[in-house]
């Protein structure tokens, strides 16, 4: 067993917190997830905004978003719900965006979910193709509303898989909460190609691609120095975890969602789960 999983399997249980706020004192940087932490898809939950606004005049707020979508679009949406102190933003989009005009600069795109995403390639010369057989990579974006039919992408999938074209996926959630309902996003189509065999790079959490363009963007900071909040173990914890980054799980979002759904307590999913690489280092109700 390597250092890594020795240090892992000796993590100790997550640790409860009633009152965020008495971690600030802890860390210089907050990164903070979005939907299902600030947000339902529609209205903030009760408090963050308050707690937001509070821990940004102290310390470094940084929103760390599985976004497909450049970082201007989600500064306007957390403005309009009224979180207004200083605050940066990284996307898994303007990842996927800087990507596509450096490495795959000039190379043919095909852009499977160019119907509901128009401004993930705002602004930028990229050489769009209508037939993905013409591709040189695929940038995925799509997402599903509840009344949409799960297998409509079925046969293009299965064409992306067998001719092995690389696939960029610029949200890796499988699911976000979209008010009351749920959506399906790109994250379950690039599970389905990944499955069959072809061939995705994600471009957010829990990819450390996403977390390393923060390091990047912010080098004064060491990963000892960050606390991840996020509302979902498969993404915002264990990526967090891979990175040596601490983490607290909100239980506002999907993971909070499923425990309930299943009549699980935290630690006893965790178990289930696997303790080692999905256990937060805290985890809270609210922000209240």
């Amino acid at each position: 067993m390597n250092l890594l999983k020795t240090a892992l399997a000796n993590k100790p249980e997550p640790h409860y917190v009633k009152n965020f706020l008495s971690l600030t004192e802890r860390y210089s940087v907050f990164l903070f997830d979005i939907w299902g932490v600030v947000h339902d898809g529609i209205h903030a939950f009760p408090g963050v905004v308050e707690t937001i606004n509070a821990l940004a005049l102290k310390q470094k707020v940084i929103f760390l978003s599985n976004m497909p979508r450049p970082r201007q679009i989600a500064r306007e949406k957390l403005n309009r719900l009224g979180i207004h102190n200083t605050f940066d933003i990284v996307t898994s989009g303007d990842v996927t965006r800087d990507l596509l005009t450096t490495t795959y600069q000039g190379q043919k795109i095909y852009h499977l979910g160019a119907h509901c995403n128009k401004d993930i390639g705002a602004g930028l010369d990229l050489n769009l193709v209508e037939n993905v057989e013409e591709a040189d990579v695929v940038l995925l974006t799509a997402f599903m509303e509840p009344d949409e039919d799960e297998h409509q992408y079925d046969v293009l999938i299965a064409k992306i898989s067998q001719k092995k074209i690389p696939v960029l996926c610029a949200n890796p959630d499988k699911i976000a909460m979209n008010g009351k309902e749920i959506r399906r996003c790109a994250g379950m189509l690039a599970e389905k190609i990944e499955q069959q065999g072809g061939n995705v790079l994600s471009m957010g959490k829990p990819d450390p691609i996403i977390y390393q363009a923060v390091m990047k963007r912010f080098p004064e900071f060491g990963s000892h120095q960050m606390l991840m909040i996020g509302d979902t173990l498969e993404t915002d914890i264990i990526g967090a975890t891979q990175v040596g980054i601490d983490s607290f799980l909100i239980l506002t979002g999907n993971t909070g969602n499923e425990l309930r759904d299943q009549g699980f307590a935290l630690v006893d999913f965790l178990h289930v789960k696997g303790r080692e690489i999905y256990c937060p280092t805290y985890y809270g109700d609210s922000f209240v």
